[in-house]
């Protein structure tokens, strides 16, 4: 694409917001890009007088062609690009890693009694479930944590992870259960050790148990103030009726989620809800870091690795950085299942109010993104 020929098509393509492929002589898609002005960035490669990167100079002198798509704004063109980049995985794009590396919690109240589990992806869309009866916790890049998560959960509360499918009924008055996809025995050995409560065989009724699933939400959603309130005042209320022995079990489970908690160092109790994010590169990877702050507390903390080919040593390093960060943006939170209304970067993005719009309609809010300083 260095010839008089590509450089006259260069000058003649539009001023307005798009998304450009450049391929390689076989045909290749190599590098997928946005832009509010095509003409304006796709020029930029080509410029005599500008300091790229070795990558950026790779990728130059391995283009032989270069296709476009107009967009209507600037919008469509981040939307339609994020698209391109999961299709085709072009081989000069910063790619976060294989979808199969993340795992999420997810929790399916369109059930009678809502099964919590480990998935690999978000299929709302696919099963056509309601967005707001299915919850998801994630994406989370280790899923031996995840399962640890679990494991402590259901010490905390009790909930079935059996695959099951068990309907409430109520015939002639009567309550009982219907269970089909008989995949193991039951009641099985967790209903014998108290880590299940039994809903195989009607010993908890659906209200009773969502009750115990919404406390599992607050606390993956990190309210455990509103959780460990309620758990005192059903100790004490146990404890008034002489109830010893269940008083005693709300008082184990108090103390454990007080010692989770404790751990989750207060940042600002006026803060809305927040991702902070940084990252730092090295060689041919970028590692970021998400921290999430909920109700004021950091809850969690997540690690991302991208892959960018062939960086070597940057002769421009802020152009990097920034190709970076508009790089994961999007494809973290089109992943994200929960999305804050403040969003902390470590420099501005040139992309910020597509980005923050394209948020908004995802989430139905008005989400900021603001710059750490």
């Amino acid at each position: 694409m260095t010839d008089k020929k590509s450089l006259n098509f260069i000058k003649n393509l539009p001023k307005s917001p798009g998304v450009y492929k450049m391929k390689n002589k076989e045909g290749t898609v190599i590098y997928i890009g946005k832009a509010k002005s095509l003409r304006e960035r796709v020029q930029s490669y080509f410029r005599k007088d500008y300091e790229h990167s070795t990558r950026t100079r790779k990728l130059v002198e391995n283009t032989a062609d270069i296709e476009f798509i107009e967009t209507g704004t600037e919008l469509e063109a981040l939307l339609l690009e994020n698209n391109l980049i999961k299709e085709l995985h072009p081989r000069y794009n910063i790619l976060m890693k294989d979808d199969k590396s993340y795992v999420y919690i997810k929790i399916d109240m369109n059930e009678d009694f809502p099964r919590i589990g480990v998935v690999r992806e978000k299929t709302l869309e696919k099963e056509g479930l309601k967005p707001h009866s299915v919850k998801y916790f994630g994406p989370k890049l280790a899923s031996s944590k995840v399962y640890e998560t679990l494991r402590i959960l259901k010490k905390l509360f009790p909930f079935r992870h059996c695959s099951l499918d068990i309907k409430w009924q109520n015939s002639q008055g009567k309550d009982s259960v219907e269970v089909t996809h008989r995949t193991i025995d039951y009641p099985c050995l967790d209903y014998s050790i108290k880590r299940c409560p039994g809903p195989c065989i009607g010993a908890v009724s659906p209200i009773e148990y969502k009750k115990v699933v919404q406390q599992i939400i607050d606390f993956l959603s990190g309210k455990t103030d509103e959780l460990e309130k309620s758990l005192k005042e059903q100790m004490m209320e146990a404890a008034e009726k002489k109830l010893f022995e269940k008083a005693a079990r709300l008082r184990d489970k108090l103390t454990l989620i007080q010692g989770i908690t404790e751990k989750q160092r207060i940042t600002d109790l006026e803060r809305q809800d927040t991702d902070v994010i940084n990252f730092i590169t090295d060689q041919d990877k970028v590692y970021f870091n998400v921290f999430m702050i909920r109700g004021g507390k950091l809850i969690g903390q997540e690690n991302f690795i991208l892959n960018a080919l062939e960086i070597g040593k940057n002769a421009n390093e802020e152009d990097f950085r920034k190709e970076a960060l508009e790089s994961f943006l999007p494809q973290y939170y089109e992943k994200a299942a929960d999305i804050p209304k403040e969003i902390l970067i470590p420099e501005e993005s040139e992309h910020k109010q597509s980005l923050e719009m394209w948020l908004k309609e995802k989430t139905n809010e008005n989400t900021k993104n603001k710059t750490i300083l």
